[in-house]
Formats: structure tokens, C-alpha cells, sequence
């Protein structure tokens, strides 16, 4: 089976969890035996620095296609982002052959995704990760509103992080998720088992410091 992943970006020295969950997805589908590619689109302004242009390359072990041009306000740009998105997906496809489906991540990728759906019909699968979405129906713009319900209505599967997240994403659109939990490399933990009755032990809870 051969899969293309489209990401928001790919990590970088500068921005390390950029894309992450993407790039995790891919070098985990691909060590099970999955034919990957990562198809990475970088529409961040100007702010956040780097080279423009497209790019093949491997990102740890992953064949990686990068199309980053500083455009911004991507969400507003829905048109044009989806030929430019479906023109690099041409490109990755000469290189790396058709895919059997292609997996977007974030409501907004998968919006533009199901541009090229509609175009080359293949099978799109989106998981949905992003916290704007994870409120009540009222609390959330109009415009991610639109955009969640064109990639929602366009896809062959929908897949959330969470059970939790995934009872509000049918609150708020009506839609069924499968639930598949971010994966987390073991490597980076180790375990060592303590045989202590009366000593206490203290819970800790690690995430970004984001206002």
C-alpha cells in the first residue's frame, strides 16, 4: 500500500514540533511496511523563516515533499492554496507513484486536501488533532466552521486523538470518528519498577506553556 501524509510543514531546528505528529505518523507507517511519503505544505508568513520554493528530500529515513511559500492567512486563501497544494501533490506523485490514500491531518489540510480528492479521486483519511475545535459549536470562528464541514464532508474516514475529543467533534458536525491516540516513542522513556509501600509519589503533567 502506498501513502501520502499531508502536513502543515515538516520539523525543523528552529521550529521542532512543527509537523510533528505527521512526521511521527509516517516513520511509523513506514517501519510496519507502508509505502510513505510525507507531502509537506508550508504556508506560514514571512515571521517564521526558512527556505521557499519546493523541495525533495528524506526526513529521518521518510521521503519528503516540501512545498513553502510565505502566504499567511492560508485559511482565507482556500482556492489558491488547493492548486498550489494539488500541483506539488503532481509533482510528489511523478517521483513517488499513486497512492491508494492519502491521510491529511488538521481540518484545515484536509480542506485542501479534498480539493485534490475531487481531482485524482483517491480515498482521503483525515485525523483531527486541533484544540479550535475542541469547544462548543458557538465558541468556534465561522470560517474553521466551513472549513471542518467541506473536509468532514469530503472524506472516507475521520479519525480523532481522543474519545473525548472525538463525542465533541460529533456534537459539533454530526460526524463519526474513529478514535486513533497519538503515538509516542517509547525509546524516549524507561521504566523501573519500585517495590515502596509507605513512600509517596507525586504525578507530573508535562505540556507547552501556551497562553
Amino acid at each position: 500500500m502506498k501513502v501520502i501524509i499531508i502536513s502543515r510543514g515538516i520539523p525543523s531546528d528552529t521550529y521542532p514540533l512543527y509537523g510533528i505528529f505527521e512526521l511521527d505518523q509516517a516513520k511509523a507507517l513506514a517501519k510496519s511496511g507502508i509505502e510513505v511519503a510525507l507531502l509537506a505544505i508550508d504556508f506560514r508568513p514571512f515571521a517564521f523563516k526558512r527556505k521557499y520554493g519546493f523541495f525533495c528530500h528524506e526526513t529521518e529515513g521518510v521521503k519528503t515533499y516540501e512545498l513553502s511559500l510565505p502566504i499567511g492567512a492560508y485559511r482565507k486563501a482556500l482556492p489558491l492554496l488547493s492548486r498550489l497544494t494539488l500541483s506539488a501533490y503532481d509533482k510528489a506523485v511523478k517521483d513517488f507513484g499513486q497512492p491508494d490514500i492519502i491521510h491529511a491531518h488538521f481540518y484545515f489540510m484536509a480542506a485542501i486536501a479534498s480539493f485534490i480528492k475531487s481531482k485524482r479521486h483517491v480515498p482521503l483519511v483525515v485525523t483531527e488533532h486541533s484544540s479550535k475545535l475542541n469547544k462548543n459549536k458557538d465558541e468556534i470562528s465561522k470560517l474553521d466552521i466551513r472549513l471542518a464541514e467541506k473536509a468532514y464532508a469530503n472524506s472516507d474516514r475521520i479519525i480523532a486523538v481522543s474519545s473525548a475529543f472525538a463525542n465533541q467533534l460529533h456534537s459539533n458536525f454530526g460526524i463519526h470518528c474513529d478514535v486513533v491516540n497519538n503515538i509516542v516513542s517509547t525509546k524516549s522513556f524507561h521504566y523501573i519498577e519500585k517495590h515502596t509501600e509507605k513512600e509517596p509519589f507525586a504525578f507530573v503533567s508535562v505540556g507547552q506553556l501556551l497562553e
